[in-house]
């Protein structure tokens, strides 16, 4: 349920846990994989394509749970999807405007499934995440959903079950720092743009 990001040339392995830094960690390994056309190598599994724990940097960024639960449900469940279709160059006035005139949909609404169906009503959505955690963790067969993979435990991805000690874990609250000392420790000069 998680997914890795590898740039072949620094031997460098990053799983993005949604809500964990995850959009600018693919971006970063995805430009440093390839820095012409941007794009990843993907991994599902930590073992997987010739390359092995003791001859790859692993890292994966974790955050405090109550904190990525709570931006996950504000992102996913409450914040409006019309700001999404704003037009970047305007400015924070017109934003604000385009904002106030356009017809706010929440992202439930266009996606009813997500958030549980619970719309807004974070007691019914903590209920069914819950119960979902529950049957998942007794090894019940159910289909991963987005709801799935932004809230389900970060200690249930990067196969930290069978491979945790051979990760770097970095806090969400210095992955900026984190990535960067990480990068420095592989090779990647990070004093100047590629």
């Amino acid at each position: 349920m998680s997914s890795a990001k590898f740039a072949t040339r620094y031997s460098l392995l990053g799983c993005a846990i949604e809500k964990n830094f995850s959009t600018l960690l693919t971006a970063i390994l995805c430009f440093l994989h390839d820095e012409k056309k941007l794009v990843c190598e993907q991994r599902t599994e930590a073992g997987e394509g010739g390359f092995s724990p003791q001859t790859t940097t692993l890292f994966a960024i974790t955050r405090e749970p109550v904190d990525r639960f709570i931006s996950g449900y504000v992102d996913k469940c409450i914040k409006y999807a019309a700001s999404s279709r704003v037009p970047l160059l305007l400015s924070h006035a017109e934003k604000l405007s385009a904002l106030l005139e356009s017809k706010r949909h929440e992202t439930w609404q266009h996606h009813p499934d997500s958030c549980c169906g619970c719309k807004r009503d974070v007691d019914c959505f903590v209920e069914k995440m819950y119960a979902r955690i529950i049957k998942r963790s007794r090894g019940e067969k159910q289909r991963t959903t987005f709801d799935d993979e932004h809230f389900f435990p970060q200690s249930w991805r990067c196969e930290f079950a069978s491979h945790l000690r051979d990760y770097t874990i970095l806090d969400f609250s210095s992955a900026g720092k984190g990535i960067r000392h990480r990068l420095l420790v592989c090779g990647v000069d990070t004093s100047k743009p590629h």
